[in-house]
């Protein structure tokens, strides 16, 4: 979907996806909320990583990719946000966000069963149908919906800031 190399991992978490965007040649840079998580990551992987709110994260440069892995659904202003993603992608950036669907089938059938609507950290839950006007408002056009063969509530979305 882009050429770019930056790549800016939001909620670095244990650093599986950076390991990843590594080992394939990404210039990335990682903001993780937690500082022990951030440490610990940091220390692991031998690279950097920014301990502090995404929110309030900024860069002089902007990024080609932005991942946003299960990080929507713990903001409690889920539409700054996307917001911040839009201002620092660059024109024609990628953002790559994954976030359970409380409407999925996997939802639908297990109900109040799917641990995922029992998770304390979870503030803001989304459908495909809700999620995507906020999307469209901020900025990006869809290019690509899956749903998630990690977590199997969950959707996947890849977006091109327009």
């Amino acid at each position: 979907y882009t050429t770019g190399k930056k790549l800016l991992e939001v909620g670095g978490g244990e650093g599986l996806l950076i390991a990843a965007a590594l080992e394939m040649g990404y210039d990335v840079t990682a903001v993780e909320l937690l500082e022990s998580v951030a440490q610990e990551t940091a220390t692991l992987l031998q690279h950097p990583i920014v301990c502090g709110d995404f929110l309030h994260f900024e860069s002089q440069e902007a990024f080609s990719i932005i991942t946003m892995g299960d990080v929507l659904e713990h903001l409690r202003y889920p539409v700054d946000g996307i917001k911040k993603a839009h201002s620092l992608l660059k024109d024609g950036g990628i953002l790559w966000l994954s976030t359970p669907n409380y409407q999925s089938g996997y939802a639908r059938f297990y109900k109040a069963e799917d641990v995922m609507w029992r998770e304390p950290y979870h503030v803001t839950y989304f459908s495909r149908e809700g999620l995507l006007p906020f999307l469209e408002d901020a900025g990006f056009e869809l290019l690509q919906y899956t749903i998630s063969t990690r977590y199997v509530d969950s959707m996947e979305l890849i977006l091109r800031k327009k």
